[in-house]
């Protein structure tokens, strides 16, 4: 079940990226530039130096067998035990179970949803970490799409005004429909239709866990790109053994839309400043990736070697509905 997070309402040098859009995890650190010896700047991936990797003793998966028969063909099933193979699993008491979770995954894709895998391990070879798994599978049923639909729900969080500088967020009492905050017959911003098309299952489909993800992460990304950072998509099952269906009532939580408000760059000179590519103003409508735009755009009109730049900062004002936008940047002399 996903769960609905708490919202922040000022985000200041977000560490791990750029506001994000509901989805409840960070960005990637995308947007950093460094000095460079030659050729200039350069567009890091993640801005992140790799954590050297543990020297802990780990265990390892060196073959599946499975004792009874099962519905997924043979090419399935080499697929999940090409990953597990490749996996390193630390040496805690719960170690079989991660087994077992991913094991279990492909009949979670195939329409299996109440499936079950229990899995032993046997030491191959001594003590270095290699065990052969043995994995029972108990399938259950296979169900199918019933139906898929989306409700809209009004924000259950409303401003706490005491502190006007610093404003809060107060969840409202469960009880809270009298004041008119809940109203399931709101439309949603976007025509259902093109709700619909995003989820790649029609009615009657295999149910596939992977796909109620993607289309989850398209709603995501429809809101985000439209300004609505606080967006969540709270999907609610209904499982009918009887017709062996599973029917989807998606819960929209718009939220507001932001729009950009101030724009700041700081550390430039003039005439760098005076060439930049201007692909964002106040006003338009909030979007992580016009601000990553920005990033690319620009990249090249820095002097070699001259500039170095951070993620920016970004300061999101409720009241307003816009996200401030700080752009730092320094020179790589002295650094």
């Amino acid at each position: 079940m996903y769960l609905r997070a708490v919202r922040q309402i000022v985000v200041l040098g977000i560490a791990g990226g750029f506001l994000g859009t509901g989805s409840g995890h960070a960005q990637d650190n995308s947007y950093v530039y460094s000095c460079h010896t030659s050729g200039g700047p350069y567009y890091n991936d993640y801005g992140i130096k790799p954590v050297p990797g543990s020297t802990r003793a780990k265990n390892y998966v060196d073959s599946v067998t499975f004792d009874g028969p099962v519905d997924l063909t043979g090419a399935e099933l080499r697929q999940v035990v090409t990953s597990l193979k490749a996996e390193e699993f630390e040496r805690e008491a719960n170690w079989l179970e991660k087994v077992q979770d991913t094991l279990r995954q492909p009949w979670l894709d195939h329409g299996y949803d109440k499936a079950e895998v229990i899995a032993k391990a046997a030491p191959v070879g001594g003590d270095d970490g290699r065990y052969a798994i043995t994995a029972h599978v108990d399938e259950g049923l296979q169900y199918r799409v019933g139906r898929i639909d989306f409700i809209v729900e009004d924000s259950d969080y409303v401003e706490n005004s005491s502190s006007p500088d610093k404003p809060s967020l107060h969840r409202l009492p469960a009880d809270a429909d009298h004041l008119g905050f809940a109203n399931s017959e709101k439309r949603p911003v976007f025509p259902l239709e093109e709700l619909r098309s995003l989820m790649p299952l029609r009615d009657g489909d295999i149910f596939d866990n992977r796909k109620i993800r993607y289309g989850l992460n398209a709603l995501n990304e429809l809101y985000g790109e439209h300004g609505y950072i606080d967006f969540t998509a709270e999907p609610i099952t209904n499982i009918d053994d009887e017709h062996q269906t599973i029917s989807l009532k998606i819960d929209l939580v718009e939220e507001k839309q932001f729009h950009i408000g101030k724009i700041e760059l700081q550390g430039l000179d003039t005439s760098t400043r005076s060439a930049l590519i201007w692909n964002i103003k106040t006003g338009d409508v909030f979007n992580n990736e016009v601000v990553r735009k920005f990033f690319h755009d620009n990249e090249s009109n820095f002097p070699a070697g001259s500039y170095w730049a951070t993620e920016p900062e970004m300061v999101r004002n409720m009241k307003t509905s816009t996200v401030d936008i700080t752009f730092t940047f320094g020179a790589c002399t002295g650094r």
